[in-house]
């Protein structure tokens, strides 16, 4: 009897043995930042809720948050997203999520606004102006009637003078078969926000120190102390009675250090890991490979307008040192010339450090990409394109699908790629080898 009791439990143990082996994963995906969303008020939290409510495609289940053996992958904004969707979880269903990995995300925060939305957009204002003031010095002629023009445009506003800019660049690329100005929607909302606001909710909550981040993700503590250098003894000198006399006083140099207290705020019922995208990776302005050319082809066109406008207007220049005034507008015309024409020359680079924060940071600062203590095991780094890297649709997740020839999707999903990599490192059932 106790051999037949011992065979049942062997037998049922073995069966659960192979259907964990062999038990079907959901992948829930979460998309990253919608630059072209056009509205940017909804907050983070506002969007994991819409993720953890939305109709289950699993037969029996209602909702996604009830899906079980969940894989979540999150791409860019994505990642800070799935850490919310993590923390959410929490309440009643964290057994359903197997395992948590983010993909060329800014998982502690977006390196852009470490300093805050005002810097930010302070940035993106003064880049954009190299370009509106390239295009005037290319435009206004030397007549009395333009010169009067042009200096009631100098004083108008920069928020008005850049939205003028974007118009007119955003109608004559469409007429010509463009895109329009890269990404729009989101610098008409940069340029007419001065202030973080409800309306850009979505924007700010991506922030290393906002709300979202340090109730889901880390609580950062900054504080800023004073500490003694060094001490030494400084000689006195002190007449008494016209006598000299000579002592020595304690004397302290000050210096001032940052200690950053970090909490995390993460979840631990499931493993998490990150694909990390690498230095010097600039953005790209398109995931169309063809409109990203023609974008190439544009950007080189007005290069070579900007230089020759500088040339231009660096001769008439010289021809009017003899007057002072003219000479003046001439050398400022030439000099934004210049600054446009070479911001053009590595212009994806540019945009990168501009949106990212950081000089070199590959618009995603590699620092930003992994929680601190993070297994180096669920770690992988790739020279990731970031637009490229955009999750793909669901049926190509982790198998050999139609990447539309793109070996860095494949290489990121595919059924031999990092993520499969990390979940046999986390061993994962129905993932390990």
């Amino acid at each position: 009897m106790k051999y037949t009791i011992f065979l049942i439990i062997l037998t049922v143990w073995s069966v659960c043995e192979v259907f964990s082996e062999e038990m079907e994963y959901n992948v829930t995906r979460i998309k990253g930042f919608q630059f072209a969303g056009g509205d940017f008020s909804q907050s983070l939290d506002e969007k994991v809720d819409l993720i953890m409510n939305e109709k289950s495609n699993i037969p029996g289940f209602s909702s996604q948050k009830e899906n079980p053996h969940q894989i979540v992958v999150g791409h860019s904004q994505g990642g800070l997203k799935a850490m919310g969707y993590m923390q959410k979880m929490k309440n009643g269903y964290q057994e359903n999520i197997d395992a948590v990995i983010s993909v060329d995300s800014p998982i502690v925060g977006f390196a852009g606004l470490d300093a805050g939305y005002g810097v930010m957009r302070r940035r993106v204002l003064d880049s954009i102006k190299i370009f509106e003031r390239g295009a005037s010095a290319v435009l206004r002629p030397s007549t009395p009637v333009s010169t009067a023009m042009g200096k009631l445009y100098d004083e108008m506003p920069i928020e008005f003078k850049l939205n003028v800019f974007i118009y007119l660049y955003d109608k004559i690329s469409k007429h010509f078969g463009g895109d329009g100005f890269p990404m729009k929607e989101l610098f008409d909302t940069i340029i007419n926000t001065v202030a973080p606001c409800d309306a850009i909710r979505e924007i700010t909550d991506m922030g290393p120190q906002s709300d979202f981040v340090r109730n889901n993700i880390q609580e950062k503590d900054v504080k800023t102390e004073r500490y003694v250098k060094r001490t030494y003894l400084k000689p006195v000198i002190k007449w008494r009675f016209g006598v000299p006399l000579v002592y020595f006083q304690i004397k302290n140099d000050y210096g001032y250090r940052t200690n950053v207290t970090i909490t995390s705020k993460v979840p631990d019922y499931a493993p998490i890991g990150h694909i990390v995208g690498t230095d010097n990776d600039p953005i790209r302005l398109s995931n169309d490979e063809e409109k990203e050319k023609n974008i190439k082809i544009v950007v080189s066109l007005a290069q070579v307008v900007f230089y020759h406008s500088a040339i231009r207007n660096e001769s008439l220049a010289l021809s009017f040192l003899w007057f002072p005034p003219l000479h003046h507008r001439y050398d400022t015309w030439a000099r934004d010339s210049f600054t446009a024409a070479n911001w053009c020359g590595n212009y994806k680079q540019r945009w990168g450090d501009l949106i990212g924060g950081r000089d070199n940071d590959g618009f995603i600062a590699v620092g930003t990409q992994t929680l601190p203590g993070t297994d180096p095991l669920f770690i992988r780094s790739l020279k990731v394109d970031h637009a490229r890297s955009n999750v793909p649709p669901e049926d190509q997740f982790f198998s050999e699908g139609d990447f539309g020839g793109e070996p860095l999707k494949k290489d990121i999903y595919g059924k031999s790629g990092r993520i499969v990599e990390i979940l046999q490192a986390m061993q994962i059932k129905g993932f390990m080898e």
